[in-house]
């Protein structure tokens, strides 16, 4: 209702300019202006609805990228980035690689399906997939399409596996295994490693720290990479003793809060 309200409002108010009048009878009750409409009092989206609604609206992502929450399993698990698919394989050419296609992993979120059949009436699907530096098209034969179907969704955040290739200079991956990143988080990280200046790291990061360990107690081993000019090297790595964790959505959430995406990396199964 507010938003009709608003947009009956500008429609009033533009036919009111575009006339140049303000009319003689305005007194009168059919005649009056309209009010300006008070709009609802909203909560606003979270960040994922707001990169949806983004992407929906003016085709790209302003405010952000979806694939920021899951950084630290970018740089652990993802061997390789799509920008650099070309330059990797003309390389590979250079240095007198095998006629195989290399098979990389790459982290990003899905942003378009298409499913169609061969012509030996087998299903295949046509699958647009970004990351941070680009955009390639993963090819899911019927062999595969039957474990990953599941987990095709439009924005859905996943690990794909798959040989990669250049075809009419755009990137295809012939995908061999999809896995959405929250299962990632749940079977394939046993470490995360949290880096702390140790000139620099407050009272009230480490107590933000302990309840988020207590909330969160699982299976998955913490690590601290001190950062002190006065250790050999510059960081030392020590494990906590008191504390395995969970690699859930809250813990990683909450770490990130805490000291910064920059300084969080989680190690595990590729």
């Amino acid at each position: 209702a507010g938003i009709e309200g608003a947009v009956k409002f500008a429609l009033k108010e533009r036919a009111d300019r575009l006339s140049g009048q303000m009319s003689l009878f305005g007194d009168l009750p059919e005649f009056q202006a309209l009010q300006e409409p008070r709009l609802p009092q909203q909560d606003p989206w979270p960040k994922a609805r707001l990169l949806k609604e983004e992407r929906e609206l003016i085709g790209f992502y302003l405010s952000g990228h979806p694939l920021e929450a899951f950084k630290p399993e970018v740089r652990a698990f993802a061997t390789a980035e799509l920008c650099r698919v070309a330059s990797m394989l003309a390389q590979t050419q250079r240095n007198g690689g095998g006629n195989g296609k290399p098979v990389h992993a790459f982290c990003g979120i899905i942003t378009n399906i298409k499913k169609r059949t061969t012509r030996k009436g087998k299903p295949i699907a046509f699958v647009v997939f970004e990351d941070f530096s680009g955009q390639a098209e993963m090819v899911c034969f019927a062999t595969v399409l039957d474990r990953v179907e599941q987990y095709l969704k439009v924005d859905e955040v996943v690990l794909v596996r798959g040989e990669v290739e250049i075809r009419g200079g755009n990137v295809k991956i012939l995908t061999r295994e999809i896995i959405p990143m929250w299962k990632v988080r749940e079977n394939l990280i046993r470490s995360i490693v949290v880096s702390i200046d140790q000139n620099r790291v407050t009272l009230n990061a480490i107590k933000q720290l302990r309840v988020l360990c207590n909330d969160n107690r699982g299976s998955c081993r913490l690590y601290f990479d001190i950062v002190d000019d006065k250790l050999p090297g510059g960081r030392q790595r020590i494990r906590s003793r008191f504390y395995v964790i969970e690699s859930n959505r809250e813990v990683m959430q909450g770490l990130t809060e805490i000291f910064g995406a920059d300084n969080i990396r989680v190690e595990g199964e590729a």
